[in-house]
């Protein structure tokens, strides 16, 4: 029986599918090599180099990407934030109508429990995360002024320096009890 000698290319190759296929058996139909060389090749310590190669090359694509869905989903968020909500009239004009208190509050705490979920943080931690976006905050405070004074509207502007968004670990615990 005839043995195949394969090449660094082949190797590249065959874990590249099996990242992308996520299994040897997949791997092996894509490349066409044997199932048992994947499996064997799977226990070399090369294999193991060439796959965090590949992770970490990818991690920073779906990082990548994943920042730029945060960007635009964020700029869409001041956006309704500025300008309201759009709704259509009876007449079939385009108005909007301001955001909630309510609505802005459960968007931004949102927000805050995706970070912290994607971070695998806990409340304590979040605070130091919270310094660099102090700024949004405030910007997010002008913004209501100058509603408030175009729109003549009467809404209290919350001074989120006075409120403490991480209550003591033992007011937590009275949560559940």
């Amino acid at each position: 029986m005839k043995t195949r000698t394969y090449s660094e290319g082949d190797h590249y190759r065959a874990c590249t599918a099996y990242v992308l296929g996520g299994s040897l058996r997949q791997a092996s139909r894509d490349t066409g090599i044997p199932f048992e060389t994947l499996q064997d090749w799977s226990k070399k310590e090369w294999w193991t180099e060439i796959l965090q190669k590949l992770r970490a090359e990818n991690e920073q694509l779906y990082i990548a990407r994943y920042h730029e869905l945060v960007t635009i989903g964020t700029e869409k968020i001041k956006e309704r934030m500025v300008e309201g909500d759009p709704y259509v009239t009876k007449t079939g004009i385009v108005k909007f109508k301001p955001c909630t208190l309510r609505d802005i509050c459960g968007a931004t705490m949102y927000i805050f429990d995706r970070l912290k979920v994607l971070r695998n943080l806990s409340p304590n931690t979040m605070k130091d995360e919270l310094d660099p976006m102090k700024e949004s905050f405030d910007e997010f405070k002008k913004i209501a002024l100058e509603l408030q004074g175009k729109n003549k509207i009467e809404t209290p502007v919350i001074d989120l320096n006075q409120i403490d968004l991480f209550p003591p670990s033992e007011a937590l615990e009275n949560v559940h009890s």
